[in-house]
């Protein structure tokens, strides 16, 4: 049975003898779901996993500059089974080629390499060596 993106493998009912069924996105998530939940959803609104939801909020990141790092290449990570991290290979201006969340760079809050980080403060005069990095 198809229920908007979900495919139904397996159905059961529960102690209240509601009718629940495994699962599985088109995107490859697999969950427990409300049948009736679903059936009822689906005629308002589109059927989808969070998956689903979190790819279609994601911004392009592909070639954009973000402080002193460029996106040479994004891509999926699995995580929770799921392809839904999204991350971003950059490369810096001092060269330094390095993996990071896309949401970290859009956030701001990856904005220089560890080593430009340093060289920034040691121009300034206020490099500690004890100090930890963000």
């Amino acid at each position: 049975m198809r229920i908007g993106t979900w495919t139904v493998l397996e159905t059961w009912k529960n102690h209240r003898s509601n009718l629940w069924g495994l699962c599985k996105c088109d995107c490859g998530f697999t969950a427990p779901r409300s049948i009736d939940s679903l059936r009822r959803h689906s005629k308002k609104y589109p059927t989808r996993c969070r998956a689903c939801y979190k790819k279609e909020d994601i911004k392009p990141v592909l070639g954009k500059t973000f402080g002193t790092r460029t996106v040479i290449e994004d891509f999926f990570e699995d995580c929770n089974g799921t392809k839904n991290a999204h991350f971003a290979k950059c490369k810096c201006i001092c060269g330094d080629i390095s993996i990071i969340r896309a949401t970290f760079l859009i956030q701001g809050k990856c904005k220089k390499c560890n080593e430009c980080r340093i060289r920034d403060h040691l121009k300034k005069g206020t490099f500690d060596p004890n100090m930890e990095s963000k």
